[in-house]
């Protein structure tokens, strides 16, 4: 698969609904440098604004949507007021191919709406 048209090579979900059609996902949830860095000391991997992970125990923690909206909106405002995407941004892209993998298409690619 050609990485290079995505924001990031990081696929993150596949989908092979027929022998010669498949789609793949990349993407990162939203969340500020301040607040991945706050939740690394904790010794927490944020998998999303909602969901975080203990690296020692691996308890799963579930936060309510409405802190992870809240959280999503604040990382959003940053990138828009620095002018555009930055790292750490939440972004998606969905990627299909026709013929078993051999081309790619971009299908969806949201990489400015803040999500």
């Amino acid at each position: 698969m050609d990485t290079t048209l995505l924001l990031a090579p990081d696929i993150r979900y596949g989908s092979v609904p027929t022998a010669d059609t498949l789609y793949v996902t990349a993407g990162f949830w939203a969340t500020t440098p301040a607040e991945a860095e706050k939740a690394e000391k904790a010794g927490v991997h944020a998998v999303s604004p909602r969901l975080t992970v203990d690296k020692a125990s691996g308890h799963v923690t579930m936060q309510a949507a409405e802190v992870a909206r809240a959280t999503a909106s604040k990382a959003a405002a940053a990138s828009r007021a620095n002018g555009g995407w930055q790292p750490g941004d939440p972004w998606c892209q969905v990627l299909k191919s026709s013929d078993g993998g051999a081309t790619w298409i971009m299908v969806y690619n949201d990489t400015t709406s803040g999500l």
